[in-house]
């Protein structure tokens, strides 16, 4: 009788030092490399939010091209179109 409950003692151990060391050990996934994009510095026009493939200057307003994450960009734009719609 006391040889099953070291059984079970080590069955128990063995199970929680192997969760352990897998929630240690687990691979965490590895963060996405963030999508980049070319914008207008912000002017306050509707050019502010167009996306362009590399740097350079905004045909509308003459403003510099600036790396943001089109992410950011995107959320700004649903912001502005949510706001013109409820005007």
């Amino acid at each position: 009788m006391n040889s099953s409950i070291q059984s079970i003692r080590y069955l128990i151990l063995t199970g929680l030092l192997s969760s352990f060391l897998c929630s240690v050990f687990a691979q965490k996934p590895g963060r996405k490399a963030e999508l980049m994009a070319y914008y207008c510095e912000p002017c306050n026009n509707a050019c502010d939010l167009e996306r362009h493939d590399g740097p350079g200057a905004c045909k509308h307003c003459g403003m510099p091209f600036v790396k943001r994450s089109v992410a950011l960009m995107d959320s700004l734009r649903r912001g502005r179109k949510n706001q013109s719609s409820e005007t």
